[in-house]
């Protein structure tokens, strides 16, 4: 709540009423709505007033939980008729009249102000605190509605609505992810794992995704930016490695990135409902690090990569402020194709078989399989990666090649499919896209899978297939378009006209 009430003051209003009528609705199942107090222009008065008076006399902790035992407090002596915040003296004032003019609501008040910074706190806030201190939040509201009897905001006929157990923020963001993205199992959960203790205990666990092109390295952290529960806390920030050089003569420097991550927290923390109080937390994803992992002498023969990296190591190590940026309060995520490992992996499979390998099943002496095991630090060193940079990464997770059966998934899966993503946007233009058969689902994942292109692959080879004839659809009065097999030839699809 801090956020919204060191706002100006049409951020506040606006930001407070807008919690307020979620709060309400949100436990709408035990309010008497035909007794409630029409105007609730007071309690946000009220909720003004309590913060104030609490941050100028350092009585209590500014939090949740300090705040609703002062309500406790009014509600219980009606101690708001005395208080005195110079900021808030208009409210105060306001507040006192509303009580001289008869309207006895100063308990109902509180009670009502309580349930909305309870509200904000399980749906903005919970996620970075233990939960000691939720349930400490959960025992200040209860006293909160115990004090108080107020019989029209309370049903004393209706039981508070069972509430079920939220799920640990490691456990939502990994279902947000499995939401928008088929497989990658690992790296969902590391990431999670990751961001979740980054913004709940400070933690700063580096994370390198190790993968091919097309397995979903930047399409990951794309998801995550996007993430409801994360996207109000954090900055996201996506960097391309090769667009640093040492001194920035031909490209950006290492400052170059931070004042380009600087800029994205100022628009971020610009736009309601973040608090303008200036605030630096945040990611930053840099992609194709394989590409400074490889030597690159200058014509003086000094391995200018070499220098980036060390510039780097800084950054990650959080000793320093670049920029205005202090490097402690960045999370660090890196990826790279590192084809060369790759390759490398492929010599041993087609060799003798030996290399990180894991007997557990299917080929084995009990009738199993063979899992292919990294270890990637090592292999990593091995092709040129430094020691001493290896050393600040917590978690190096590799990425597989995608399968055809989480291909086929990418392509036409139910909520995020690219084929049912493509039909989506052809029906809001009053069109149809569809496809012939089967067979050219199939056929179409034999050429996505022989490109080995992975998911990027499977949106640049439809989008290639549908061309510009949407817009001949549109031109010539179609509405019918349908992918045949000889689209995949370079022909044109069929077309029709709606009844």
């Amino acid at each position: 709540m801090e956020r919204i009430f060191t706002g100006n003051t049409e951020f506040y209003l606006q930001n407070l009423q807008d919690i307020m009528e979620e709060a309400l609705e949100a436990n709408a199942a035990y309010l008497r709505k035909d007794l409630l107090p029409a105007d609730k222009t007071p309690v946000s008065q009220l909720l003004h007033v309590v913060y104030a008076y609490v941050k100028g006399k350092g009585k209590d902790e500014l939090t949740t939980a300090g705040l609703i035992d002062c309500l406790r407090e009014i509600a219980e002596t009606g101690e708001v008729m005395y208080m005195r915040c110079e900021e808030t003296e208009k409210d105060a004032a306001a507040l006192r009249k509303a009580f001289d003019d008869g309207l006895r609501h100063t308990a109902g008040m509180a009670v009502l102000a309580g349930m909305t910074l309870e509200y904000y706190f399980n749906a903005f806030e919970k996620g970075r605190h233990d939960a000691v201190y939720g349930k400490k939040v959960t025992r200040a509201m209860k006293a909160l509605r115990t004090a108080v009897c107020v019989p029209y905001i309370t049903d004393p006929d209706r039981k508070e609505p069972e509430r079920k157990a939220e799920k640990p923020m490691p456990v939502r963001i990994k279902e947000y992810l499995d939401e928008h993205m088929t497989g990658q199992e690992e790296a969902k959960k590391v990431l999670a794992m990751a961001i979740y203790r980054y913004v709940t205990h400070g933690e700063r666990n580096v994370v390198l995704l190790e993968g091919s092109t097309g397995v979903g390295k930047t399409f990951l952290f794309e998801n995550l930016a996007q993430c409801e529960l994360l996207r109000d806390q954090l900055t996201f920030f996506s960097y391309t490695a090769t667009q640093l050089t040492p001194n920035g003569f031909s490209g950006d420097d290492v400052s170059d990135l931070f004042k380009a991550y600087k800029k994205a927290c100022e628009r971020r923390l610009s736009c309601p409902p973040f608090s303008p109080q200036f605030n630096m937390k945040g990611v930053i994803f840099i992609d194709e690090m394989d590409k400074l992992f490889t030597p690159n002498h200058d014509s003086h023969g000094d391995d200018v990569n070499q220098t980036i990296l060390q510039q780097l190591l800084t950054a990650v190590a959080g000793t320093v402020t670049i920029e205005g940026v202090e490097t402690k309060d960045v999370l660090f995520i890196f990826a790279g194709a590192f084809e060369d490992l790759e390759n490398a992996r492929e010599k041993k499979r087609k060799g003798k078989n030996v290399g990180f390998y894991r007997t557990d099943a299917v080929g084995s002496d009990d009738g199993g399989f063979e899992e292919e095991t990294y270890d990637l630090k090592r292999e990593l060193i091995a092709h040129g990666a430094p020691r001493q940079f290896m050393a600040r990464i917590n978690h190096v997770v590799h990425m597989a090649r995608i399968d055809r059966e989480s291909m086929r998934q990418i392509l036409t899966g139910p909520k995020n499919g690219v084929l049912t993503v493509l039909k989506d946007q052809f029906e809001r233009d009053g069109l149809t896209l569809c496809v012939e058969n089967e067979g050219v689902i199939e056929k179409l994942l034999d050429q996505i899978m022989a490109c080995n292109t992975g998911a990027r692959g499977v949106r640049e080879r439809l989008t290639a297939m549908i061309s510009a004839y949407d817009y001949d659809m549109l031109e010539q009065g179609y509405s019918i378009m349908i992918l045949h097999e000889g689209v995949l030839r370079g022909e044109k699809p069929y077309f029709e006209k709606g009844a």
